[in-house]
């Protein structure tokens, strides 16, 4: 029963990465913005790679947040979600790895979705938000730890589960509102700039 749960939930990550991807695949893309996503993602992983064995220090989450806020949902999306591939084949690919592009994904998504719903948010706002998405990655991943390795599978060791990881998330959070509050205002002229370069607006097909 554990493994049948433990199935269930990689393949569930597995399904809803492909149908995201097969959604952002299907939007139109100018050569610029595959470049930028590139260039993007590439930073993301190196340094969640060269940084990730500091408990959970790393610009990683924060740069995702900060692109999908300025870039929009796509490219929020898809830094995310390449960020965990990537970097994995040198830190170590496994079940996990949907898991993680899922919630690296939405965490980029999510912020262009605060950009939607709150055009005026500021530099206190994204801290917040970067602080808010520290502890809910890992209650996502701690989804498929739960279902893996726990056992009974009932709301109360799952409870447990979130609490043990308490400390880690914290970590992750107060290093996300400290590279944000930090690095957050210069990151984010870059890529306005950039962005202004890289719009495109498509014109309407005539017969």
């Amino acid at each position: 029963m554990q493994e049948s749960w433990a199935l269930l939930t990689t393949l569930i990550a597995v399904l809803a990465i492909s149908l995201l991807f097969l959604g952002m695949e299907r939007s139109r893309l100018s050569a610029r913005e595959v470049a930028a996503i590139a260039v993007l993602a590439t930073l993301s992983a190196v340094g969640r790679v060269t940084t990730g064995i500091v408990l959970c220090l790393q610009p990683t989450m924060f740069l995702v947040i900060i692109t999908g806020f300025v870039m929009g949902t796509r490219a929020g999306f898809l830094v995310g979600a390449i960020t965990p591939l990537v970097s994995n084949f040198l830190i170590g690919q496994g079940p996990w790895t949907p898991w993680q592009m899922l919630a690296w994904g939405l965490t980029g998504a999510s912020a262009a979705w605060l950009k939607y719903l709150y055009p005026r948010a500021g530099e206190r706002v994204l801290i917040v938000f970067c602080l808010f998405w520290g502890y809910l990655y890992g209650w996502l991943m701690n989804i498929w730890f739960w279902s893996v390795f726990v056992h009974p599978l009932t709301w109360q060791s799952f409870l447990v589960t979130c609490v043990a990881s308490l400390g880690f998330d914290s970590v992750r959070a107060l290093g996300n509102g400290l590279f944000c509050a930090v690095l957050g205002p210069g990151v984010m002229k870059i890529l306005l700039r950039y962005r202004r370069k890289v719009h495109v607006s498509w014109l309407p097909h005539k017969e």
